[in-house]
């Protein structure tokens, strides 16, 4: 089993272990900055274990175990205020990532397998009639070959009036032999709220669905 730790020192420790016995696997050295959070996950296709550091640099440092070492794998820009809070979670074979900061926005990413891109990072190749989103790419040795990865920002929540410090999913859940997961995510932030996510059904735009906590003084 592994497991992943953040802490004051500036470090980042991967871990190893069952019952009481656990060995530490490797450090991830952050300078004189500050991880705030993490979330480990595996992505689609190849299987490999994938992680999100959220830090005190406005940045999610993304790694992917390769070699039987997690080395750096992208870097996600746009928060505008340390990152409290990263969370994965599983949709129709993609990886979703929400992150939450001090700006007090929330941000979910999508990242899914390509089946062929290049190596570096680039833009969806541009039509008169639309605007495509940029896209950042990664690729991952496998056993058989490798797998390239785009990343895309899928949607950016404003609702609440101060800091963010947390975001959860709900969890999936077993039906009929197979895996669920609802796409609901929970918010709570430092103006006392908390609000509960979820994309509009005929739209897809996510919407805020419940909001609850102290009332607004009007």
């Amino acid at each position: 089993t592994l497991f992943r730790s953040a802490a004051s020192d500036s470090t980042v420790r991967l871990w190893s272990g069952s019952a009481s016995v656990y060995e530490c696997l490797q450090t991830l050295h952050f300078g004189n900055g500050f991880v705030m959070d993490v979330s480990l996950s595996l992505l689609p296709a190849s299987g490999e274990p994938i992680l999100a550091c959220g830090a005190d640099d406005c940045q999610i440092h993304l790694y992917v175990l390769q070699d039987r070492q997690f080395q750096k794998a992208q870097v996600l820009h746009g928060h505008e205020d340390w990152i409290r809070g990263v969370e994965w979670t599983c949709c129709d074979g993609n990886l979703m990532l929400a992150s939450c900061a001090q700006d007090c926005v929330i941000r979910i990413w999508k990242i899914y397998a390509k089946p062929c891109a290049p190596a570096e990072s680039s833009n969806y190749s541009e039509d008169v009639d639309s605007i495509r989103l940029k896209e950042k790419i990664f690729s991952v040795k496998g056993k058989d070959a490798n797998t390239t990865y785009a990343i895309t920002l899928e949607t950016l929540l404003a609702g609440h009036e101060n800091s963010v410090y947390a975001v959860h999913w709900q969890p999936s859940y077993l039906k009929d032999g197979k895996i669920h997961q609802p796409m609901y995510l929970l918010s709570a932030s430092m103006d006392k709220t908390m609000i509960l996510w979820a994309p509009d059904e005929e739209s897809g735009v996510w919407l805020e669905q419940v909001r609850v906590g102290e009332d607004r003084k009007s």
